[in-house]
């Protein structure tokens, strides 16, 4: 029942409209297929959670660090782990978008990211994603907008973020599938309502932000 829930949001109409992307397709060993794609690189790198800075460094398979990304935030099982990280390059409207597919040490799909670029990069269109990626260049403002999901390692939805310069959406779900809780954010801080649900579904919480401060309960 889980995956099929899962299977329906992801081929919502949420791709239509933002990204004219294809359906991505849940497989029966958890793991999904973006198609058509090209343009494949795969790399194995550490991330390491900085939880004093609250940001992510990302090394090589060399042990160099290649980019701090201050917006990832690992989940607590992979806080310092070795993944296998996927980039897929798709055409979209005559549009190059980078996706970046990374995996647990298992070989489970962790998390799925798209970007949408404000303008053409260079790599991208020689086809060079691993340079792309390696770069840095995610760590600067080149996007418009930004949607990712992180599965549980069963495979099941864990975490979907949606972003839009400095607001973003973010969902989080319980194993079994059922929404868990939901906020909108503006510049990093909760900003409007935030709500909490129990494992049954009904609501727990609902609290009114404005600019990181409760301003309604």
């Amino acid at each position: 029942m889980g995956d099929k829930k899962y299977l329906l949001i992801i081929l919502s109409l949420f791709f239509i409209k933002f990204l004219n992307l294809n359906a991505t397709v849940l497989l029966k060993d958890n793991s999904r297929q973006l198609f058509p794609y090209k343009g494949v690189a795969e790399l194995n790198l550490t991330y390491k959670y900085v939880e004093n800075g609250k940001f992510t460094e990302i090394y090589d398979e060399d042990g160099k660090l290649i980019y701090i990304d201050k917006s990832y935030i690992l989940e607590p099982e992979v806080k310092a782990s070795t993944m296998k990280v996927k980039i897929i390059e798709r055409e979209s409207d005559g549009k190059k978008i980078p996706i970046v597919e990374k995996y647990y040490p298992s070989g489970n799909l962790y998390s799925i990211t798209m970007y949408e670029l404000k303008d053409k990069d260079e790599d991208i269109e020689k086809n060079d994603i691993k340079k792309f990626y390696t770069s840095g260049k995610l760590e600067k403002d080149i996007y418009i907008y930004i949607y990712s999901e992180v599965c549980y390692e069963s495979g099941n939805l864990k975490k979907r973020k949606m972003q839009r310069g400095n607001k973003s959406k973010v969902e989080t779900y319980y194993e079994n599938g059922k929404l868990f809780e939901k906020t909108t954010m503006k510049e990093g801080k909760p900003d409007g309502k935030y709500e909490v649900y129990a494992p049954d579904g009904k609501l727990e919480e609902s609290v009114f932000y404005k600019n990181g401060e409760v301003v309604n309960k």
